[in-house]
């Protein structure tokens, strides 16, 4: 798999950065007006283009992290490349994706190639998206009772039965909830026997 991404990683300077690749090759210097002449471009290991990077002298760093690897987010292989670390990453924030890529990477205009990565992940659109709020409807009559006395309007509510402990016998017991509809105000009563008894 290492070999694999060298290659593709050589074809992809090769595509996007010719003239660069020749100059080099040649011993001669970029012009200043490049766009990747900040950052003191070199052929590295397998003929691919790395950057100088400022921490050459660590000691316990692999090379691609003292001079990551200078690509071009027009390819198609360095999009592949971004995309496989963001789902490696479980989408994470492009704060994060960012510092990730720069490890072994210099990405130019990477900012933008994140976020048109981030806007086509239908993982991070879903994540993104926005709730909709529905309309509710207007509340009855009964829930309006304005300066009325509680429990003009009254809900009911019948539950049970509940085995109660009465000296060395245990009997059944019910509960009646009454709740004011205006307040919210909640009443409840025991009932000994069930409504059917009552009735």
């Amino acid at each position: 798999m290492d070999i694999a991404e060298q290659k593709l990683i050589y074809l992809s300077q090769g595509e996007k950065f010719p003239s660069k690749l020749k100059l080099l090759r040649s011993g001669k210097v970029i012009t200043r007006n490049s766009r990747i002449a900040k950052y003191s471009p070199f052929i590295g290991p397998a003929g691919i283009l790395s950057s100088t990077g400022r921490i050459s002298r660590l000691v316990n760093s692999d090379f691609d992290s003292k001079h990551p690897i200078i690509l071009d987010p027009c390819h198609a292989v360095v999009r592949l490349l971004v995309q496989h670390l963001h789902s490696r990453i479980f989408h994470q924030g492009l704060d994060y994706m960012r510092a990730v890529v720069n490890l072994n990477y210099v990405v130019l205009n990477l900012r933008w190639l994140l976020r048109n990565i981030e806007n086509t992940c239908v993982v991070c659109r879903k994540r993104k998206a926005q709730t909709v709020t529905h309309m509710m409807a207007d509340l009855p009559i009964e829930r309006l009772g304005y300066k009325q006395p509680l429990f003009s309007y009254t809900g009911v509510d019948y539950f049970g039965p509940f085995l109660v402990p009465i000296r060395r016998s245990t009997e059944k017991r019910w509960g009646f909830l009454f709740t004011c509809l205006t307040t919210r105000a909640v009443h409840i009563e025991v009932v000994p026997r069930s409504t059917k008894a009552l009735v």
